[in-house]
């Protein structure tokens, strides 16, 4: 009965450390899982700066068809753009300074040029 009960011990032992090895198999399967998403997320943040782009391309490009106006893109502290009359084949550029006018004065500026 001694020996029984040892090889019952013995197995229950066999176990246990079985057991931990999983648990520890499973802990580095669930690391490699978080890991693979993580490099999955990274790989999709070039993609969808690269779509954001294109959309906004695409808009300033449909803006400028609507419009006739192209923004100059490099003057941050003004309002810069140009107005393209296909018509007389002409670009006239405009400028308008946001401290010497208000937002509201300026676009009634600008609308003003477009309905011309």
């Amino acid at each position: 009965m001694d020996l029984l009960q040892q090889e019952l011990e013995e197995e229950f032992q066999r176990e246990r450390l079985l057991q931990e090895e999983l648990r520890v198999v499973t802990n580095e399967i669930s690391d490699l899982e978080n890991q693979r998403a993580s490099v999955e997320e990274r790989r999709e943040i070039p993609r969808k700066l690269e779509q954001d782009e294109m959309r906004a391309q695409m808009k300033l490009s449909m803006y400028a068809s609507v419009t006739n106006i192209i923004p100059n893109q490099h003057e941050n502290y003004k309002v810069s753009r140009h107005i393209v009359k296909r018509d007389r084949k002409a670009v006239e550029k405009f400028e308008f300074d946001p401290s010497e006018a208000t937002a509201f004065d300026t676009y009634n500026d600008i609308w003003n040029m477009i309905s011309l």
